[in-house]
Order: structure tokens, then sequence, then C-alpha cells
């Protein structure tokens, strides 16, 4: 049962009937007041109480010497450089040989990519394959796979790398793409996962058919969520170290009108991976996600024209750049920004809270000319 309601009908009681007799003056006032306090539930208690408790530390910051405001700033500031230092300046990392003291030898090393037919996951196939890791490429079945497949089998096969083909769609609802993966890596141990795949829908969310944005939903976070699990207790079970990459995006760090399920699906990543990496680093199994600015690929070629996305897509970075920026942050931190759209996102969310911004965009959405365009 809820807990009972704080109201005082008592009180209450008292101020209708001070209204009723038409009393005015301060004892009125005060019985008015008695009676609306009497009348607050719990929450709303709280909250008063939060809210004169942030009043009178603001009031405080006045009378606070400059030194101290500053320690503060500056440690809010280095808790979010100093995990961004370290994994942007660090050296590149060959992840075979990170995780080499257990599982197979160094040159016998598996990753598993999915989304690896173009773009980011493409190159991120090309690098595994340049330090001598056998890679899966997981991807749509069409032309594309199949020529990323016979283009690393031809330049990275003549030096020993086995490259894989597993043919998946990830936006099937009922996970039965999970048979083809278990199926392409049955006798291999994969130690490191890159959950990359991931497409965009746009427009009103109430104008688009639900299945899109399920489909959307699935290959986003649902398929991520079960790759990870069917790798991740195979690593553990056999206790092998490895990592698991996520490519989120700078969109999880803002709200995305017009690409709902794109921006909270990105969202749900990032908040999945800080979780399971407290879980799978006493096993020795790395947890990393990348928030990328927007990439210069094919990734928005059949996405519907909004302005706010090609306003950013000017600060673009390259899917070649990316690779030694994910080998940089593995187990060196568990987010990791790239690219000036990425950086001033995080920083936005840290100096306006994310509830007024809704709100705020809420307000001016009628004006935008995308909420026009989709009217």
């Amino acid at each position: 049962m809820g807990k009972p309601s704080r109201r005082r009908d008592g009180a209450g009681s008292s101020d209708a009937d001070a209204s009723a007799s038409g009393s005015s003056g301060p004892g009125s006032l005060y019985s008015a007041f008695k009676a609306g306090v009497g009348n607050l539930d719990d929450n709303q208690i709280w909250f008063i109480k939060l809210s004169a408790a942030c009043l009178v530390l603001y009031l405080v910051a006045f009378h606070t010497p400059a030194w101290v405001l500053r320690l503060v700033w500056g440690l809010i500031i280095l808790a979010y450089f100093i995990p961004h230092l370290y994994a942007s300046f660090g050296s590149t990392q060959n992840l075979a040989t990170r995780y080499a003291s257990t599982g197979p030898a160094v040159d016998k090393k598996w990753a598993f990519v999915s989304g690896a037919s173009s773009g980011i996951g493409l190159a991120i196939a090309k690098s595994l394959a340049n330090d001598g890791i056998n890679v899966v490429i997981a991807a749509i079945p069409d032309q594309l796979l199949d020529d990323a497949v016979d283009h690393l089998t031809a330049e990275y096969g003549p030096k020993g790398v086995h490259v894989r083909k597993c043919p998946v769609n990830l936006g099937k609802g009922d996970g039965s793409y999970m048979d083809e993966i278990e199926k392409c890596t049955s006798d291999i141990d994969v130690q490191l996962v890159y959950n990359n795949a991931g497409f965009i829908v746009t427009g009103f969310f109430h104008k688009t058919p639900l299945e899109k944005w399920m489909a959307n939903l699935e290959c986003n976070a649902t398929a991520q969520v079960r790759i990870t699990h069917h790798f991740v207790t195979k690593m553990v079970d056999k206790s092998l170290k490895g990592a698991v990459v996520f490519t989120s995006s700078a969109a999880a760090c803002m709200p995305s009108p017009f690409a709902s399920i794109y921006g909270s699906s990105k969202a749900f990543l990032s908040a999945f991976a800080q979780n399971i990496a407290t879980e799978l680093k006493p096993k020795g199994i790395d947890v990393c996600v990348i928030h990328p600015s927007p990439v210069a690929s094919r990734f928005y070629d059949k996405a519907d024209k909004i302005d706010l996305m090609d306003f950013f897509k000017q600060f673009s970075v390259e899917a070649d750049e990316l690779p030694s920026e994910f080998s940089k942050a593995v187990g060196r931190s568990v987010w990791k920004d790239v690219g000036p759209t990425a950086i001033i996102f995080r920083f936005v969310s840290k100096l306006i809270d994310l509830n007024f911004m809704g709100l705020l965009m809420g307000v001016l959405g009628k004006h935008l000319p995308d909420y026009k365009r989709y009217a």
C-alpha cells in the first residue's frame, strides 16, 4: 500500500472558514500559509527543502573565497578531461597483445565486428586485420558485405589473417540473427566484440510506421545486448580477457527530435556500457563506448533531410580516423568523445540541465524548419 498523504484536513478547514468569514490581516495570511503547508505531500516538502538548500549554497557562494570556487570548477573540468587525456594521448594499442595472457596466441585472436561492410565498421575491421587479428564481418547480406570480405581477404589473407562473413539482419525483432552469429563463431573464441551496427530513421514519431521504429530499436540497442551477452558469457566461462566496444553517438547526450529512436537508443547504449563495465572489469574484460561526432560515411544516405543533422555534419570526422581512437580508449576510459560536436554536446549537458533543455526545445520546436517540413 502507498504511504498515506501528509495532507492535514483540519488546517485546510481553518483556511476555508477564515476565507468564508471575510477576515483579513496578518493572522489570516498566516492561517492561509499554514493551511497551504499542511496540504503539501512528501514529494513537495522534499522539493522545497532541497530547493532551499540549493538557494543557501548559492548565497554562500557569494561569500566563498574565489580559490575555493576555482578549485570546485577545476575538479569538475578535470573529472571530464583526465580520462579523455589518457584515452587520447596514450599510445595506440594492439589489442591482440593487450589480451595475450589468455586464449589463443596473439596471431590467433578473433574479433567480431557488426555493421562492418562499410563506414566505421569496415575501418575498424581493417585496423584489426592490420594488427594481425582475425575478423568476423557481420552485416546485412548484400554486395557491400561481399565486397568488404573479398577486399579484406585479398589484402590481409596473405599475411595470415582470416576473415569470416556473417550475413545477418540485426533489425529482426525475433532475434533470429543470433542463430547465424552463433553458427559463424561456434568454433572460435571471440575476445574482441565491436557493437558498431546501427542506422537512423527520421521523421515525426507518430507519422512513421511503428515497425520502422522497432527495427531501428532492435538494431541499435536490443541486438547489441543480445550479442554482448552471448560473447561475454563465453569469455567469462572460459576466463578469457577481452573487450566489448560500442559505437554510440554524440546524439546520446542531447535531445534528438525527428530521430527519436536513434538518439534514445544511443543514450541506452552509453548507459548500458557504463553499467556492465563495472561488472566486467574485475573479470579482465574492458568495456568502452565511443561517442563520435558525425562521420563522413554512407550512414546518412537513406535518411531524410534534417537541418540540424546537416549543420553538425559540417564538423564530421573521417571513418578512417576512428579506429585509432577506439584503440587508445579501450581499457583507459569507459566513455570517449571524438570530434568537436561530441565534446561540445557533453559540455553543454554539464552546463544546462537536460530537463530544462527538453522543455526549451519543446517550446521552440514548432519554429524549427525540420518541424515545419515534416508537419
